[in-house]
């Protein structure tokens, strides 16, 4: 594959020479990004509104189903037993049941955001687009469903997984002293998979050998998601930040993937 197809940067690119990001240059680059690209700041707004609308929205559902149907009444048995069975351990078991609601919450809050996101692919795509026009010329594509339904359907497919390692994460929590560290670094390395799959998913599409060679190399991922794995693990300000955060290091990746790309071109 060579350097460059169809004026795309190629993954071999990103890997080499955009390895040297982190999350405070993401954060800068979208920034800038908004100043330069025209209609940009507007589009991420209606998109932060969006993704934490329904984001809200699953997390109420989640929370009035599963958590307050399901688990909820089991920890407050487990809570009770272990004080009926002995009133000293309550000073042991009260703190950690409200460590475990805090995870819990935290939990519901990361998957809604996670599932909204997936729901608003297409959405997501059309930010990162203007970014890349801004550099490329690259025609407007017609509306096409088929497409909305494959965006979607790939979306939801990496969410799962993403989730999944997630809530592993999440649920190592819950053991004392090491337990939030290993938390924090699953959520930062996660939220760095999150921050760069978009961007490349959409320069693949030509070509998919990108995507598969992408989804096989995911390192430096902590340097790219710790600021949003920091402001995951603050309870009800930070999950309504999340969305803000997530599509600005998006949008910043993109600007600066772009940027490196037409700085290789033009000292070509």
């Amino acid at each position: 594959m060579g350097e460059e197809s169809n004026n795309t940067p190629t993954y071999n690119f990103l890997d080499t020479e955009c390895r040297k990001v982190n999350g405070i240059l993401l954060m800068n680059k979208g920034r800038k990004a908004f100043k330069e690209v025209p209609g940009l700041y507007l589009h991420y707004i209606k998109g932060v509104l969006l993704t934490l609308t329904s984001a809200v929205i699953l997390f109420f559902t989640l929370y009035s189903t599963l958590y307050k149907m399901w688990i909820l009444p089991f920890l407050d048995s487990y809570l009770t037993s272990i004080t009926n069975w002995s009133g000293w351990l309550s000073w042991i078991a009260t703190p950690v049941y409200w460590l475990i609601i805090v995870v819990l919450w935290s939990l519901l809050a990361y998957i809604s955001m996670k599932l909204s996101t997936a729901v608003l692919g297409m959405w997501i795509d059309s930010l990162l687009q203007k970014i890349i026009r801004h550099f490329r010329n690259i025609p407007e594509e017609p509306f096409s469903m088929k497409k909305i339904v494959k965006i979607m359907l790939a979306g939801f497919k990496l969410s799962i997984g993403n989730m999944l390692l997630s809530l592993f994460f999440f649920l190592l929590g819950l053991f004392p002293f090491i337990g939030p560290f290993m938390t924090f670094i699953g959520l930062s390395c996660s939220s760095g998979f999150d921050i760069k799959t978009p961007y490349v998913m959409l320069i693949g599409e030509d070509n998919p050998e990108k995507y598969k060679e992408f989804k096989l190399r995911k390192r430096r991922l902590f340097k790219i998601g710790y600021i949003h794995g920091i402001i995951s693990l603050i309870p009800v300000l930070g999950w309504f930040m999340l969305p803000a955060s997530l599509l600005l290091q998006m949008a910043g990746y993109t600007y600066f993937c772009e940027e490196k790309w037409q700085q290789k071109r033009l000292t070509a």
